[in-house]
């Protein structure tokens, strides 16, 4: 697409009344972008949805130059400008109708990879929350999701650590624009997620994180996702909000339950009493509702090696089902003596199929 058509469809989407069904509804109705802003009054509102006072602001728009400024800046930031038309756009987004025009994003994730998967939750997590969060992460590794939050406090930022642990792609949705990153503190994360996933919003640069953003912002975490998994909320806030969102675009939701007197499960209880929500428990939970594969192929990387003993087999199979696991419940499943789990560990190891990480845990490379 040439530059002087992206400032025009740019400028078109920033007036005030043009949602993306307008949008794409004058994109149809004329050849180019720059042609409606050159077009008839009377002929322009006289398009459905197009009221005169409408039609009289599309044509006194003057703000082209600051458009194009704007896009010369992302290109000095290596952001990425994707329009709803495009392709690369994250399809799922746009069966919703509220979906935004454009979408500002810095990274080399891909919008459209599969499965993708919303974890939302509490600022103010528990050891409980923050356990759960990880182990769920782990254990949905085989499957190779895309985790996507909002780079929050609480269960967001955590969601994001541990999809950056076991190198799975990570998005984050700013309520801000791509250079007002909120919370400053998570910029190292953001660092590690921009050569898989990255970071995206649909405000401009300079946009502030205001309280209003947040809720909206929210729509893109859940419209974007195959599922929004809740983990501590109250019965009021964001993560209610995206779930909310998520059950209204018929998408699947999942709430960790918590117990009744805890505030911070309160809302993830609510949403399961109103079956709004599906208790998850365990990644199997997810895997068999979302009816993906319950023996997902091992990573590329151990799939290199034909040759391996039926202990070396065997741990990998567990690891299959449940990836990060204590070496003391490897031993339990595996029925190995301490000697030939070694030994078979160490052969892993040597074949880059497997890591050993902090506290004892195994898992998948």
């Amino acid at each position: 697409m040439e530059r002087e058509e992206r400032v025009y469809r740019l400028t078109l989407s920033r007036i005030k009344g043009i949602g993306p069904a307008k949008y794409k509804m004058l994109l149809s109705h004329f050849r180019k972008a720059e042609d409606i802003f050159q077009a008839n009054l009377k002929y322009l509102s006289q398009l459905n949805g197009i009221t005169p006072t409408l039609a009289k602001a599309i044509l006194q728009n003057k703000d082209f130059r600051k458009h194009e400024r704007e896009l010369e800046q992302y290109d000095d930031l290596n952001v990425r400008v994707i329009e709803c038309t495009q392709a690369q756009y994250p399809q799922k987004l746009l069966w919703c109708n509220d979906h935004p025009i454009f979408l500002f994003m810095q990274g080399q994730g891909n919008l459209n990879t599969s499965p993708m998967l919303a974890f939302v939750g509490t600022r103010h997590n528990s050891d409980y929350g923050q356990k759960m969060c990880e182990e769920l992460i782990a254990e949905l590794v085989p499957y190779q999701p895309c985790i996507v939050s909002g780079l929050a406090f609480g269960i967001d930022i955590i969601a994001h650590k541990a999809a950056i642990k076991h190198q799975l792609p990570t998005m984050a949705v700013l309520a801000s624009g791509l250079d007002m990153l909120y919370p400053r503190a998570h910029l190292n994360s953001v660092k590690q997620m921009l050569s898989s996933g990255g970071i995206l919003c649909e405000y401009p640069l300079g946009t502030p994180p205001d309280k209003n953003n947040f809720p909206t912002r929210n729509r893109i975490v859940a419209g974007m996702c195959d599922a929004t998994i809740v983990i501590e909320t109250d019965v009021k806030g964001g993560s209610m909000i995206t779930a909310e969102l998520a059950y209204g675009y018929n998408r699947d939701v999942f709430c960790v339950p918590g117990r009744v007197f805890d505030q911070r499960s309160a809302g993830c209880n609510l949403l399961i009493k109103n079956l709004k929500a599906q208790m998850l428990t365990h990644a199997d939970d997810l895997v068999h509702a979302m009816g993906w594969k319950s023996d997902p192929k091992l990573p590329v990387q151990t799939a290199l090696f034909h040759d391996w003993s039926d202990d070396e087999h065997q741990i990998l199979q567990v690891l299959q089902s449940q990836n990060g696991i204590h070496l003391d419940e490897l031993a339990l499943r595996t029925a190995l003596g301490t000697g030939k789990l070694s030994a078979a560990i160490l052969q892993l190891e040597m074949k880059n199929a497997v890591k050993m990480m902090p506290g004892k845990l195994l898992c998948l490379v």
